[in-house]
């Protein structure tokens, strides 16, 4: 486990998903997840006025943007449901515009 920028990876996180396969929903470079996950996030084209606003963040606190590797909203997922061992989010959730949805 390592740790870069801010926040420690989540050692409950490592022990209960260490070796599965998930997505990790707005990954941020300062707050690590570690784990074998595909990054899903808004991208400039999805929303340019947030994601901007992200970017300027993370490169502020840690001098790195983290990558998104799949550009999509939290609440439609282009994952089917039995596609992935888990979704995680950290700092997330009170962004989310359909929370309910997602």
């Amino acid at each position: 486990m390592t740790s870069t920028g801010f926040f420690p990876e989540s050692q409950l996180a490592h022990s209960l998903l260490e070796g599965l396969h998930g997505i990790e929903i707005e990954p941020a470079a300062h707050n690590p997840a570690g784990l074998q996950t595909i990054s899903v996030g808004l991208s400039k084209q999805l929303n340019p006025v947030d994601y901007e606003k992200f970017e300027r963040q993370q490169l502020n606190r840690c001098g790195e943007v983290a990558e998104i590797a799949i550009s999509a909203d939290a609440s439609s997922l282009p994952i089917p449901d039995d596609g992935t061992d888990f979704v995680i989010h950290s700092h997330v959730w009170e962004h989310l515009f359909d929370s309910l949805g997602a």
